[in-house]
């Protein structure tokens, strides 16, 4: 009697420890794919950290151009005034 109990035991244990290989196997599988979708983020992140300045300075650049090009609008604008203005004092 006492052998029949231990040998369920023992099957109940050896179909545990298959039942936890399993698990085992499915986690590292599973920590793999997350290593690897880590692996990608952080060269994702590496190439946007090397590009950022390279976008600002372009960034700026645009900026600065559309500036100038509204400045130089202006400043026509108030020649023309001024010339006006010039011209209607002399009358």
């Amino acid at each position: 009697m006492n052998e029949q109990i231990l040998q369920q035991i023992l099957n109940q244990m050896t179909a545990m420890q298959e039942e936890f290989k399993g698990i085992k196997n499915e986690m590292k599988t599973r920590f793999d794919h997350l290593d690897s979708e880590v692996f990608e983020i952080k060269e994702a992140v590496h190439r946007i950290e090397l590009s950022q300045p390279e976008d600002i300075l372009s960034l700026m650049e645009q900026i600065r151009n559309k500036l100038e090009d509204k400045t130089e609008v202006l400043n026509k604008r108030v020649y023309n005034v001024e010339t006006e203005v010039q011209r209607l004092s002399r009358q």
